[in-house]
């Protein structure tokens, strides 16, 4: 099935003018394959539409655009609701909860719901909490403009993310205070002391790698990260600043980027990693990229991991963290799947070690409590080696912060320092910075 030719005349019409008027008076029936015709001028997924009853189940599949391998990735819920006035027009809980529990069993990459009013608040937060992607009528008229635009560019989705020839890490865990800060940060300079050029990269709208690089709380819009995702500004030397670190540069992040989070969209997820293709390596010259990501499984942070070819898991001594070790792979394997792209587990890193202790063995061990943690373990060859190292604790890791260094430049003979340095060897043994397969 397909739309009909006055229905493609329709929808080519509010592809040249999108308005939230014309999309919002789209009959229910036009709207479910206007929505369809979307993904279909997008390109990166083959929709297929499901007749079957407007009742929250699933409306259109997306199956892999690769037609020997036409697997399901996806599935959309499309709600049509006509302002009156009996009750709130808007989508609600109840709304989203149905596709909920029709779609959770699928375990798919994308599940999308569109509809042609706006959704509640509380709509919003249970569909990330699900990892659901809403569309209003401004979301469908943002993603129609991206779509014109990568046609008028001759840019295909599926082309769009070129791999970088040195290793890209990304360190991420959505349970905050885990130190991907600190981690991050000191294996900079780690790395730059083993004379290697490092370029870190702030995504966490908080900005404290930022401010601990650089000692700045804020900086212009356009020369940070969020110029590069929000306005698509290339990445050249006016958006890469120095650090007190000799050998580390940065790219800041601004802390507008936490209200751009809620308006990011499936293309916005992309543009970090389409914009470090065209980086410059050599002015300034960068052997290694590592990216600090907020702690929070959000688009902001997806967007960090597509744009990686490694990542890490900065993990306390503790159940909490071997816990959402699942659910950090099953994000890592949900991004690959979205955006086609493979994304190396190096492994996971202990932090505010105090003592020695056996929990991290136990995390070791027990890290295959899911099937998908199984399967990913297995194929990055991690069942006996997941865990990277630990990082004992040491009262300098609070001082540095403040003092914009390093624990190398306040504590060089300190038992944290040494396990910096062994865990940046170790790292470096793994990704082969001199000859990056990647």
């Amino acid at each position: 099935m397909e739309p009909t030719p006055q229905q493609r005349t329709l929808f080519e019409r509010i592809f040249a003018t999108p308005t939230a008027t014309a999309i919002r008076e789209l009959s229910p029936d036009d709207f479910q394959w206007f929505i369809w015709y979307i993904y279909f001028r997008d390109g990166l997924y083959k929709p297929v539409y499901v007749n079957g009853p407007h009742d929250g189940q699933v409306d259109i599949e997306l199956r892999s655009a690769d037609p020997a391998h036409p697997e399901l990735i996806g599935v959309v819920q499309c709600r049509t609701r006509q302002i009156n006035n009996h009750g709130n027009p808007n989508i609600g809980v109840n709304d989203v909860a149905v596709f909920i529990q029709r779609t959770r069993p699928l375990r798919l990459g994308r599940r999308c719901f569109f509809a042609n009013t706006d959704f509640t608040p509380d709509a919003y937060k249970q569909a990330r909490e699900e990892h659901i992607d809403l569309y209003n009528v401004e979301g469908i008229r943002r993603f129609i403009i991206d779509i014109v635009r990568r046609e008028s560019n001759g840019i295909r989705p599926a082309e769009a993310i070129v791999p970088l020839p040195i290793p890209v890490i990304c360190f991420a865990n959505n349970k905050g205070g885990v130190g991907k800060t600190t981690l991050t940060v000191n294996l900079a300079d780690a790395f730059a002391r083993m004379n290697k050029s490092v370029l870190v990269i702030d995504a966490d709208p908080q900005c404290n790698t930022t401010y601990w690089l650089t000692s700045m709380t804020e900086q212009g819009q356009d020369i940070t990260l969020q110029g590069i995702i929000e306005n698509h500004h290339p990445i050249h030397s006016t958006v890469i600043s120095q650090t007190a670190m000799p050998g580390v540069h940065l790219i800041p992040c601004h802390r507008g980027m936490a209200r751009f989070i809620e308006h990011m969209t499936f293309d916005s997820e992309r543009w970090l990693a389409q914009a470090l293709p065209a980086l410059s390596l050599s002015n300034p010259p960068i052997d290694i990229i590592l990216i600090d990501t907020q702690p929070d499984l959000t688009r902001l942070t997806r967007a960090a991991l597509i744009a990686a070819n490694h990542v890490i898991f900065p993990l306390e001594y503790d159940d909490l963290s071997r816990l959402g070790v699942g659910k950090m792979i099953e994000f890592v394997d949900e991004a690959e799947r979205m955006h086609g792209r493979s994304i190396q587990i190096l492994g996971a890193v202990g932090t505010k070690a105090r003592e020695r202790t056996t929990i991290f063995q136990k995390m070791a061990r027990e890290i295959n409590a899911t099937g998908s943690a199984i399967e990913r373990s297995k194929r990055d060859g991690l069942a006996d080696r997941f865990i990277l190292g630990r990082i004992r604790h040491h009262v300098a890791f609070s001082d540095i912060i403040g003092l914009h260094c390093s624990i190398f430049s306040y504590k060089p003979h300190s038992d944290a320092a040494r396990d910096i340095q062994n865990l940046a060897e170790r790292i470096y043994g793994r990704v082969n910075l001199d000859n990056n397969p990647n």
